[in-house]
């Protein structure tokens, strides 16, 4: 049974356990097989995952399976496909202590996430939305179902997604004195139908931990999240982090890129859930902002028009995420790994500071 499970990635260890920069990890200090210079260096990649998952499989027979290489790499959070906290976290964890010479990796969404994971540390607007439109009749602060006229309702869409059978989830909140999206004071809804010759979309209030607010007409504005995915039948709408340096900042004046780069170091610190791992591998963080549309693009200054993060001819998205990974291996540290895609020019440019 397990033999056919078994995925020998002589290639993907080579591409992410590359030499390290001077300037991040030393990993002499590590003792890791995988980086003792022997060869063919190979470890498991996701299959680790998907059975620690599987409540009919107990520990000692996954084990036994994935003990065979130099290591293991998989997703243990929620942030993309609900539930693999529940198992993998232990089994990923004891694994190392019994395997200390193995590589232990997470493997993490750089670019998105599920919004009902762990929501809290961010705020509103640390989450990238595409250009909106303002909302024109007063909206009740009412549980349910309820009908907003807009400015323009084709901004908004149904039918999205990997498997075109999502809606668009939507940010509504107040403007501020100079006409801006004021992220401080919203809620979350979802897309239920469009109607686009009466200019009104219907929502389901109150989503994501937030609770029904009234929005003046005139004086309020609604907009879809960037999102990607889902990477999965049972899983969701992943909501594209803004990693611009324009973003907006939070009450305590700190950027999406701050707040996210402080989560997972928390993560990893003394006491941490992911204390034993060696280090981190971001499936996807990109350069570039989110998607772009005919008709909508992503708003990065949150200013309500369309930017795709390029503000006064500087690409703020992509240094914002150089700005990310440093200051994540500012708090990690020089010993542990920090990897990231690299297959392609749409991904991250953060040479000297992840080790692959």
């Amino acid at each position: 049974m397990y033999g056919r499970l078994l995925i020998v990635l002589a290639g993907w260890a080579a591409a992410t356990c590359a030499a390290p920069s001077a300037a991040s990890a030393q990993p002499s200090s590590w003792h890791l097989d995988v980086l003792a210079g022997r060869y063919p260096a190979a470890f498991f990649f996701r299959s680790a995952e998907g059975l620690a998952a599987n409540p009919r499989i107990e520990y000692h027979r996954w084990k036994g399976c994935f003990s065979r290489l130099m290591g293991i790499e998989g997703k243990v959070l929620d942030e993309e496909v609900p539930g693999r906290s529940l198992r993998n976290i232990e089994f990923f964890v004891r694994f190392k202590r019994q395997h200390p010479e193995q590589l232990v990796l997470l493997h993490y969404n750089g670019n998105a996430r599920d919004p009902r994971f762990q929501r809290e540390p961010f705020f509103a607007g640390h989450f990238l939305y595409y250009n909106g439109a303002r909302i024109l009749d007063d909206v009740p602060a009412e549980e349910g179902e309820t009908e907003i006229r807009v400015a323009d309702a084709t901004l908004f869409r149904t039918g999205i997604g990997r498997y075109r059978d999502k809606n668009d989830d939507v940010g509504l909140c107040l403007v501020d004195e100079d006409g801006r999206p004021d992220w401080h004071h919203s809620e979350q809804v979802q897309l239920v139908a469009v109607d686009a010759k009466r200019n009104v979309i219907r929502v389901r209030r109150a989503c994501y931990g937030t609770r029904p607010m009234a929005f003046p007409g005139g004086r309020a504005y609604a907009a879809a999240h960037v999102t990607e995915g889902p990477w999965g039948r049972q899983s969701h709408l992943l909501w594209f982090y803004n990693y611009s340096t324009a973003c907006p900042r939070d009450r305590q004046g700190r950027s999406c890129a701050e707040v996210h780069a402080d989560e997972l170091a928390r993560r990893f610190s003394s006491g941490g859930e992911l204390e034993a791992f060696d280090g981190i591998e971001f499936d996807v963080l990109h350069d570039r902002a989110g998607r772009r549309g005919k008709k909508r693009s992503p708003d990065c200054d949150a200013d309500g028009r369309v930017d795709g993060g390029i503000i006064d001819g500087m690409n703020t998205y992509g240094i914002g995420v150089i700005e990310f990974c440093q200051q994540l291996r500012k708090r990690l540290g020089p010993k542990r790994l920090i990897l990231a895609d690299g297959a392609s020019i749409a991904n991250q440019r953060a040479f000297g500071i992840l080790n692959g």
